[in-house]
């Protein structure tokens, strides 16, 4: 297998194209080494054009498709914690690690604030575990609305309930937790 075959199995995999590209470039790097270190006599990736980078397209809800999830939002079958996740990510355009990553301490309800200053990430082999966020401009602070602090506020007092009531309840400082208090998976909710 060469090197254009990789590229091409990498984007079959639906890998994003900016990845393709960095791995080319790692790639690229380490052969440069080898040369250098005169274990390869030439670096094969000279001769092999780099994957075009083509920059992804942001996808957004429309005035309207936000105004239906809001709607779907209002059933009484909705989980309070997912309306709040959904809340978080719509109204603040937190990512979902962002998202599971807050704690209380991090809200200002007197001014209506948070600061995101941790993500959540699960890892294979180890579960659940806290991040610094993406890079320094990830770390911010965010303004919210009453509407908002409404429904964190009903969060606060439904997670307070849960655990006085749930057995082996562990207490963590997270706003979204699992059915038994952990900090919930960031990206498959339902399996919490």
């Amino acid at each position: 297998m060469n090197f254009i075959d990789l590229y091409e199995i990498l984007r079959t995999k639906n890998m994003a194209s900016k990845s393709i590209n960095n791995i080319q470039k790692l790639l690229h790097s380490i052969l440069a080494d080898a040369v250098r270190w005169e274990l390869l006599e030439y670096n094969t990736l000279d001769k092999v054009k780099a994957p075009k980078y083509k920059s992804r397209k942001d996808n957004f809800l429309s005035i309207d498709e936000a105004k239906t999830l809001l709607k779907l939002l209002d059933n009484k079958n909705v989980k309070l914690k997912y309306k709040t996740a959904i809340y978080l990510g719509l109204f603040c355009g937190l990512r979902n690690g962002e998202v599971m990553g807050l704690e209380w301490k991090d809200f200002d309800f007197q001014n209506n604030s948070f600061n995101v200053v941790r993500t959540s990430q699960y890892v294979s082999g180890y579960g659940v575990i806290t991040k610094s966020p993406k890079n320094k401009t990830s770390t911010r602070e965010i303004y919210f609305d009453n509407a908002l602090k409404e429904v964190l506020l009903k969060q606060k007092d439904n997670l307070n309930e849960l655990s006085t009531i749930i057995p082996d309840w562990k207490f963590t400082d997270r706003i979204l937790t699992t059915n038994k208090g952990g900090p919930m998976h960031p990206i498959r909710w339902s399996n919490f």
